[in-house]
C-alpha cells in the first residue's frame, strides 16, 4: 500500500523517492524509511516535507481529520442525546 507521503511526491513531479530525497538533499534511505513509516517522521523533518510539497504536516503523515462529531467527545454526545 503506498503511504500519502509517496503520493504526494508523484504529485510533485517526482517518480522516485531517491530523486525527491536528492532534490531535497535527505539521504536516499532516511526519505525511503519516511515513505514506509510516515508516523516516525521527526517533527522538524515533517515540516520541511510539508513545505516541500505545498501541504500539511497531517498529510505528510497521512493522519485522517476528525468530523466534528468525533471531537466533541463521548461526554458531550451523551449530553447532546439528552436535549
Amino acid at each position: 500500500m503506498a503511504s500519502n507521503l509517496q503520493r504526494l511526491r508523484k504529485a510533485a513531479g517526482y517518480r522516485s523517492a531517491s530523486a525527491f530525497a536528492e532534490a531535497r538533499g535527505i539521504a536516499v534511505p532516511t526519505y525511503a524509511r519516511y515513505e514506509s513509516s510516515p508516523d516516525k517522521i521527526p517533527l522538524q523533518s515533517a515540516w520541511q516535507l510539508a513545505d516541500a510539497l505545498g501541504c500539511s504536516i497531517d498529510e505528510v503523515v497521512g493522519r485522517k481529520l476528525l468530523d466534528d462529531a468525533d471531537r466533541r467527545g463521548d461526554f458531550q454526545r451523551f449530553y447532546d442525546d439528552l436535549t
